[in-house]
Parts: structure tokens; C-alpha cells; sequence
């Protein structure tokens, strides 16, 4: 279904293929698998539009699109300073900052491939919600690149337990994002 997606944005452009995906599902519950999807509109919405492309993410899949965007923003430019960061999402994405806070999440650890490492960088964020909401997206990229490479992943990682090894303050968001591995 990706390659699907892939290519209507290839062909068409990404905002035609944001309505194709939405059209594709407007009528019945999407798959579980639509997240990701609205993943890739997101990366593509980067890929052609640049920092502007953030303005045709919606919430629809559960903010995919966002993720997918500022995954592809924070892994092309150096957004280790909180400023940088914060300034991603206060300007485009008007609205949806704590979506977007969770996007750059997914964009760290992507980067970082190293959860401790991208932890850190979540903690450079002043404010504990805003802490939490990247923490979260970083925790989330980690469980998709476990499913992704189930076959060879470190089998104690798709367990909760994993979550009692991290620092207190990260518990709860590593047990909400932790249970789709298990």
C-alpha cells in the first residue's frame, strides 16, 4: 500500500495523494496500518514543498502526516537546539504543536538511532508536556523500528519490562508507546 501512496505522490504530487489516501478510507474504518500511510504523505509533503509542507498535514490518521514531515525535517537539518526545534512547529504548524512535538520525536531517534541519545534531546525542551510529547515520538519511531526488524531485534525489547530500564520520568510515555511491541 505504500508503494501505492508513493507513487500517486510521485505522480501527481503529495496533495493528490493525500486525498487519495483519505478518499480510499472516507467511508470505513482505515487499517491499522494507515498511520503509516499518512506517514509517507508527511515525508513527501517535505520532499516537495520543504518547510511549507507542513501546512497540508491534518489530523487525520492520527496526525501521520506530521510525524512523517518533521521525521523528514529533523533527519536533513540540525534541530538539536530547542530553539530550532520549537520554531518547526510554532511557525507552520499553527495549532497542532504537540503533534508536531511528537513528530520531531520520531525524527530524533531516527537520527539519533539510540534512545538515550534522543532522550536527551527531548530533554533540552523547557517545558515537561513538551518533554513528554517528543519523548513519546521518539519512543514510537523506536517500537516501529523494532517491528520493522522483528526478525533480528533483541527479543527482550517487544517486552514491557523493556520500560523499567529507562529514567522515572520516562516510565509512563514508554509503557503507552512500548505495548504496540509486545
Amino acid at each position: 500500500q505504500s508503494d501505492i501512496v508513493k507513487r500517486q505522490a510521485e505522480l501527481y504530487g503529495v496533495r493528490h495523494a493525500y486525498e487519495f489516501l483519505e478518499s480510499a478510507y472516507r467511508n470505513s474504518t482505515p487499517p491499522q496500518n494507515a498511520h503509516l500511510l499518512a506517514h509517507v504523505i508527511g515525508e513527501y509533503a517535505y520532499k516537495e514543498l520543504g518547510g511549507e509542507g507542513v501546512k497540508i498535514c491534518r489530523q487525520s490518521f492520527n496526525f501521520g502526516c506530521f510525524h512523517g514531515f518533521f521525521n523528514s525535517l529533523v533527519k536533513e537539518k540540525d534541530l538539536n537546539s530547542v530553539a530550532g526545534a520549537k520554531q518547526a512547529c510554532v511557525s507552520p504548524a499553527k495549532g497542532k504543536y504537540f503533534a508536531c512535538l511528537h513528530g520531531i520525536g520520531h525524527g530524533i531517534f531516527e537520527r539519533e538511532q539510540d534512545i538515550d541519545r534522543a532522550l536527551a534531546v527531548c530533554d533540552d525542551f523547557q517545558d515537561l508536556e513538551e518533554k513528554l510529547y517528543c519523548g513519546s515520538g521518539v519512543f514510537m519511531a523506536n517500537v516501529l523500528d523494532l517491528i520493522a526488524k522483528k526478525e533480528s531485534a533483541p527479543k527482550h525489547l517487544f517486552c514491557l519490562g523493556f520500560c523499567e530500564e529507562v529514567e522515572n520520568r520516562w516510565i509512563e510515555v514508554c509503557y503507552t508507546e512500548q505495548i504496540a511491541a509486545v
